[in-house]
């Protein structure tokens, strides 16, 4: 049996660069899954194409797919079909039935222990990891836990990924099941996002979607551990942490911030 880590990957160049030394001795092989349109339509570059110099040990084991013909829609269209070009990448990368498939977002890194406990015993049932939650930079928490990753051992069947994905907060959970590092800074990246965001996601209720303009707001945001949105809910509460290796964080967290200080917000 083999693992597949099933990615759908934007522009998170830094954090790929974390999630594969993280899962390097588990994982059989990655499958990257990257887009010509950002999430509105617009071209954007292909990241990964354009920076697979940062991943040269890994090539090998690597299987890395384009989509540049897609279908046209408002926010979520381009999203769900880059997601729903999953399936066919796993088996065109080599996955079988009795393999192991984890569906998620590059900026969820599963915790290798826990996916070595998963090829040891594969689960009966499709099962999500619950991650520790960070906004803005690695070490800014965020009292909301995150299921993120969907791990299941792959059948004969047709496996839609977005619809797997819309069913994760109904799965059995593992944990602990890693990081997911969300709106990850700087000020660019985020106003980035925040121009990406679907157009229905306007502010209603505790939620008010700041614009992707004020830098200033943005900025305040990362450094005090301020709710871009404006809840105020305990679940949305941020509070800064110290680093820690192998638990609150990824293993391999440190040597990755020596060369990424800017994604740590506390020295």
């Amino acid at each position: 049996m083999k693992l597949y880590d099933c990615i759908l990957f934007n522009d998170e160049i830094e954090l790929l660069e974390l999630r594969l030394k993280e899962t390097e001795d588990v994982v059989y092989k990655w499958v990257i899954v990257e887009c010509d349109m950002n999430f509105q339509q617009k071209p954007k570059p292909l990241y990964f194409k354009e920076n697979k110099s940062h991943f040269g040990p890994y090539l090998n084991r690597i299987h890395h797919v384009v989509i540049d013909k897609h279908p046209v829609g408002p926010h979520p269209v381009i999203e769900h079909y880059q997601r729903r070009c999953l399936q066919k990448a796993w088996l065109d990368a080599g996955a079988v039935v009795g393999d192991l498939i984890m569906i998620s977002d590059a900026d969820e890194i599963a915790d290798s222990e826990t996916l070595k406990k998963l090829l040891a015993a594969p689960p009966p049932t499709m099962v999500v990891l619950k991650q520790y939650l960070y906004y803005y930079t690695v070490d800014c928490l965020q009292n909301q836990t995150w299921n993120g990753p969907v791990v299941f051992q792959l059948g004969s069947g047709e496996y839609d990924a977005q619809q797997i994905r819309n069913r994760k907060n109904r799965l059995p959970v593992v944990k602990p099941g890693g990081w997911h590092f969300s709106w990850l800074g700087p000020v660019d990246r985020i106003q980035y996002k925040l121009r990406c965001l679907d157009v229905g996601r306007e502010s209603r209720g505790d939620f008010h979607r700041p614009s992707a303009d004020d830098v200033e707001f943005i900025s305040e945001c990362i450094r005090s551990g301020k709710d871009i949105f404006g809840r105020t809910d305990e679940y949305a509460k941020k509070r800064f942490v110290d680093i820690v290796p192998g638990s609150l964080h990824p293993k391999h967290i440190e040597s990755w911030l020596q060369k990424y200080p800017q994604f740590a917000q506390r020295p």
